[in-house]
């Protein structure tokens, strides 16, 4: 379970990049606060990621991503939201896809940290 570091990291900078495509910045102009909470969503688990590269990654790095990631589903209202996931732009495709196996990962990260694996 060492590489799944990589994954959240991956998945926290997919999310960061599929929110710019789908012109997040915008939203800073009509809901700054929702906005700036969907993207540190995306930002905390990137840097736990990136911090569990240097140093072993631990539970609570991955408690931290698991916060992060479930931010962005129920920010997002996954839930409603998958049913048109056709008619999303590519953007937010990325970012639901990214926030849903970005949590997954993390649940498997508390589950076994890297210190156990």
């Amino acid at each position: 379970m060492k590489n799944i570091k990589f994954g959240i990291l991956g998945f926290g900078v997919l999310g960061l990049i599929g929110l710019l495509m789908a012109d997040v910045l915008a939203g800073l102009k009509n809901d700054a606060a929702n906005t700036v909470l969907v993207l540190a969503g995306f930002a905390v688990p990137a840097a736990m990621g990136g911090m569990g590269i240097k140093a072993p990654f631990q539970r609570w790095h991955a408690i931290l991503s698991l916060v992060g990631f479930a931010l962005v589903v129920v920010k997002l209202r996954i839930w409603e939201t998958i049913k048109f996931i056709s008619l999303l732009p590519m953007g937010f495709k990325l970012s639901m896809v990214a926030a849903i196996v970005g949590l997954v990962l993390s649940i498997i990260a508390i589950a076994k940290p890297e210190e156990q694996a």
